[in-house]
């Protein structure tokens, strides 16, 4: 062996054979030959084959770059100081569930980043060096039920922290940052101590303080938000400890002790999947149901609540005793299914200060399907829808680019979340006649993807040979967007002093657009009585409804006081429609015959207002025109179909029992209509049947009269005399107004107090 080698390789050392080099002499490192080594050469001086043939030096004193990778031992130094940190942590916290908080434990062998990364996301759990935040509640058990003297924070994690860690890779390579995310970036150098950053529209004057940034920047200056961070105090700029915990005010502990017992929970998180969320998508019912069986509920306040507002509606198609609230006689309320639930939730409280989240915009969701039918309260729900509607932009969701930078499993179910607002906004809107709480023109958020819950860890692929759940619930907020444009076309404050031609060529207008998204819809979304597939009948039926009733609110305001009808008329298009809705309605009561529904789940509280404007219109046109005898029984007939629909959704909707005592009313009342004259038009008094609908269909496109006063005694008059109406049949109070006499107060605005 030559004397530079500084390692001794002789074959008969056993000791030195353990330390052999296994890689190629210097000579056959520069020609790229395979060396044998000075182990297998066999010969006494110890060189390679190669060497020994053409007498070559062999030696092993060039560098050799050291490969990458850590020194042996240091993956295992590393899991035991890991396992070291947990210990400690374990004995800090007893009860703490790890895998909540850092990921469940790895298995080399099976180990998969991208399978880890959704596991990851959907326990909530933000992209390193973030981390989620630990709660304060403990467990709950089930001999100790979880003390209840402190509230635990929200504990998922802020979407400011994962627009600012989340890899660009997640966003399309085609989007460039907005200036909503350069924003985000250019203030997280501040350092500001805040619970979360908050969304500024462009008005805000901070994009001032970011135009004159890039001023700086072009000039060769330092960055301001770098110099402000530096020179800013802190004492004003940082949240002080006492705002914090004033967000934690009015917050009360969750009642353990009506949680559902185990085997119930389950039974009414499959009642919601199967019965409620078949319209309104709104959860991952992979994901809620993986977080609640990891027992979530016990250290996260948030979704904890948004497991009793699933509780509560899910309990409306159960018939478990256990749901309901009992009574003075022993038994139990028959609408009382959910309350329990529900009243739980309502008594943790909410509180302005605290920053909104993904969990209370699914639990504002939930808490509005559960009151649209089950309460006397409706009209409260576009306040409420309005709130999260405010939420969601808030963070931000609504601006297409900035969710793009969220990861993607978090972005789908804040789009979710969006959408069901903006819906349950929408169709709330027309049923108590508000304006919307949002404009079209305000957001630019992406539908849902057309993709069910499972498919989701696949790289969202639908398999092609399934329809989605989500396929419908997408066309419905297309319909919501044509919802939209009608009330702020014909229902707004300023409508009637717009030209009638102008508003009728609007309507054909939307009316065209309407039948257009029908006629794009996939064909197995096609209404067909005869569907296979009871989810789809059930979904494409109650998106056709959906569309008969925005025909209804098209033509309606246009529906003259003239007995003279022609075919083309808008009575006789929302006859037509309301004729149509009858038939879906008779069809779905007869399917669920077949499926062997249980009374009540044969149709969803969405139909209400369907139900009733057809049931309205079809009524009216009694009075409006004259009918033949075939005509005459055949609009009775439909009239009385949709009031077997509403007794049936009544059974579990206690709302619709208002509609169906109206409907049962005027249904006795309409045999008598036709001895009375009904049928010639409707010339009749003000104080009659026929003259309220005149003036209720009928003035909104009638001439404003010269007198600004006189119009405005009109419509005070019209609003007192429905006063009643909405006390009782839409369940508003009468408290607002002090007195008895509507007539008194009438009489003094109409003296020219106005």
């Amino acid at each position: 062996m030559e004397q530079g080698n500084p390692v001794d390789f002789g074959i008969d050392d056993p000791v030195h054979q353990n330390r052999e080099i296994r890689r190629a002499c210097d000579a056959c490192r520069k020609r790229k030959r395979k060396c044998d080594g000075p182990v297998r050469s066999h010969v006494n001086d110890s060189k390679c084959v190669h060497c020994s043939r053409y007498d070559l030096d062999c030696t092993y004193t060039d560098h050799v770059p050291t490969q990458k990778g850590p020194p042996k031992g240091y993956l295992e130094m590393v899991e035991q100081r890991c396992g070291r940190l947990e210990q400690l942590l374990k004995q800090a916290v007893p009860d703490i569930d790890l895998d909540e908080y850092v990921g469940p434990p790895i298995d080399p062998e099976t180990f998969d980043i991208v399978d880890y990364k959704v596991h990851m996301a959907s326990l909530s759990i933000p992209p390193y060096p973030a981390v989620k935040p630990l709660s304060q509640t403990p467990p709950y058990t089930a001999t100790n039920p979880l003390p209840s003297d402190i509230p635990s924070p929200e504990s998922e994690f802020p979407l400011d922290q994962v627009i600012t860690n989340t890899k660009a890779s997640s966003a399309p390579s085609d989007v460039a940052d907005p200036e909503e995310l350069v924003l985000v970036k250019h203030t997280s150098r501040l350092q500001v101590v805040d619970r979360q950053w908050r969304y500024h529209g462009k008005p805000s004057p901070v994009y001032l303080v970011l135009q004159l940034q890039e001023l700086r920047r072009q000039l060769g200056l330092s960055n301001l938000f770098d110099e402000m961070n530096n020179s800013k105090r802190d004492r004003i700029w940082e949240i002080p400890q006492w705002e914090i915990d004033m967000a934690e005010e009015g917050m009360c502990p969750i009642e353990w002790a009506e949680w559902p017992e185990e085997g119930l929970d389950k039974l009414l998180i499959n009642s919601y999947f199967d019965h409620v969320a078949v319209y309104v998508l709104l959860l991952n019912r992979v994901i809620f149901e993986g977080q609640y069986d990891r027992g979530l509920w016990r250290t996260n306040r948030a979704y904890a609540q948004v497991c009793l507002a699933v509780f509560a509606c899910g309990a409306k198609f159960v018939s478990d005793p256990r749901v309901k609230m009992p009574d003075d006689t022993g038994g139990y309320h028959p609408y009382s299914a959910g309350w329990i639930y529900m009243r739980v939730l309502l008594r943790t409280g909410y509180n302005f200060l605290q920053s909104p989240s993904l969990y209370s915009l699914q639990k504002t969701v939930l808490i509005c399907q559960f009151f649209q039918g089950s309460s006397t309260v409706p009209h409260t729900l576009p306040v409420i829808s309005s709130l999260g509607l405010r939420s969601s932009e808030e963070l931000g969701i609504h601006v297409r680019q900035l969710l793009h930078h969220v990861d993607p499993v978090e972005r789908e179910l804040y789009t979710r979340a969006f959408w069901c607002l903006y819906h349950i906004d929408r169709y709330n809107c027309t049923f108590v006649g508000r304006s919307v709480a949002m404009r079209d023109c305000d957001f630019d958020i992406e539908y849902p993807k057309d993709v069910d819950d499972e498919y989701w860890q696949l790289g969202f692929k639908q398999s092609e040979e399934k329809v989605s759940r989500v396929a419908v619930f997408i066309q419905t907020c297309k319909l919501d967007r044509i919802v939209g444009r009608i009330m702020q076309t014909f229902y707004t404050v300023e409508s009637s002093s717009q030209p009638v031609v102008f508003l009728r060529r609007a309507a054909d207008e939307l009316s065209a657009d309407l039948d257009v998204l029908t006629e794009e819809l996939p064909s197995v979304l096609h209404w067909d009585n005869e569907r296979g597939d009871y989810r789809i009948f059930q979904q494409a039926a109650a998106l056709r409804t959906y569309f008969h009733y925005c025909k209804i609110l098209i033509y309606r305001p246009f529906i003259s006081s003239s007995g003279n009808h022609t075919k083309n008329d808008p009575l006789e298009t929302c006859l037509s429609a309301s004729y149509s809705i009858s038939d879906i309605l008779s069809a779905c009561l007869h399917r669920g015959r077949r499926e062997s529904c249980q009374p009540g789940h044969s149709l969803d509280i969405s139909y209400i207002l369907p139900v009733w404007c057809s049931g309205m219109i079809i009524l009216a046109s009694l009075l409006h025109k004259t009918h033949s005898t075939d005509e005459y029984e055949q609009a009775l007939f439909h009239v009385k179909v949709i009031l077997a629909a509403s007794k049936d959704i009544e059974v579990v909707w206690r709302q619709c029992g208002k509609v169906t005592d109206f409907l049962t009313h005027l249904v006795k009342e309409a045999g008598e209509w036709r001895t009375m004259g009904g049928g010639e038009g409707m010339e009749g008094g003000e104080d009659d049947m026929r003259g309220t609908v005149r003036a209720t269909l009928s003035s909104l496109f009638s001439p404003p009269p010269l007198d600004r006063r006189a119009q405005d005694r009109d419509s005070f008059g019209s609003w007192m005399r429905f006063r009643n109406f909405e006390t009782h049949v839409m369940g508003m109070s009468s408290d607002r107004l002090e007195g008895q006499s509507s007539e008194a107060n009438a009489g003094t605005f109409a003296s020219g107090h106005l």
